[in-house]
């Protein structure tokens, strides 16, 4: 497991790849993680979604609501 800095901001940590790495890498799912190769790890990880991720990239536009992402049935902007 990776050691998750503490962040002061958002430009300068939440979206840093310091920062982002770790996150994203405890959402990806254990059977991904323990692939017996290179080559099925990228196989897999093409194919997965995200669940809960709140980076820049997995964020959808919504007219009317701008950016964000959805937890569960809820649209949250932030």
């Amino acid at each position: 497991d990776f050691v998750i800095p503490k962040i002061s901001s958002v430009n300068r940590g939440e979206e840093t790849v310091r920062y982002r790495g770790p996150v994203t890498w405890e959402l990806v799912p254990e059977d991904i993680r323990a692939s017996e190769s290179l080559a099925i790890f990228q196989d897999r990880i093409k194919q997965w979604k995200p669940v809960g991720c709140t980076c820049r990239l997995c964020k959808i536009y919504v007219e009317g609501l701008g950016y964000g992402f959805f937890r569960g049935n809820t649209f949250v902007t932030k």
